[in-house]
Parts: structure tokens; sequence; C-alpha cells
């Protein structure tokens, strides 16, 4: 929410490669829109359709420089801490 009256949604898919010690990141940023005309059940639905039809590789921006924080790991450890991709499965 970016005001009482004004909302903006984000879709942001990132990928960590610990071996390369890069974050790949795929982002849209939306546009502040008010409240009363955003249906947010919709927006949802369709930020969802639109993230499920990105493709791994067709990246926006690959960010590196980790290894100084992310090898004081084992990859191992390193993948335990990282957030688990959900199956998702949607019907429209």
């Amino acid at each position: 929410m970016v005001d009482e009256t004004t909302v903006q949604f984000h879709l942001i898919w990132s990928i960590n490669d610990y071996d390369t010690a890069t974050t790949s990141l795929k982002v849209i940023e939306g546009i502040p829109e008010k409240v009363s005309s955003v249906s947010i059940k919709s927006t949802l639905r369709d930020l969802l359709s639109t993230s499920l039809s990105w493709e791994t590789g067709n990246w926006d921006k690959v960010v590196g420089g980790y290894e100084s924080i992310w090898h004081k790991f084992t990859k191992e450890e390193f993948e335990e801490m990282c957030v688990k991709e959900p199956n998702v499965r949607y019907n429209d």
C-alpha cells in the first residue's frame, strides 16, 4: 500500500545460485492505482498468471558478489536457508 487510498503491486521472481554467488531477478514494478478502482482478486490472479508464464533464464538483472557471505556456509546449509519455490498449480 502506498498510502490509505493507493496501492501498488510489484511482481518479483528471484533465484539464488550458490555456485556463482549470484541472484537472478525478473521484475515488474506496478503503477500506483486508487484502491477504489482496483479489483485485488483480479489483479493478483493476473500477476500469478504472468509469473507462471516466465521462463528461467529470461532475467532482467543478475547481481553477483555474494561469495564472501554465502560461501561461509556449505551449499547444503545455504540451500536450507533459502525460501523454497512452491509447486503452484493455477486453474483459470
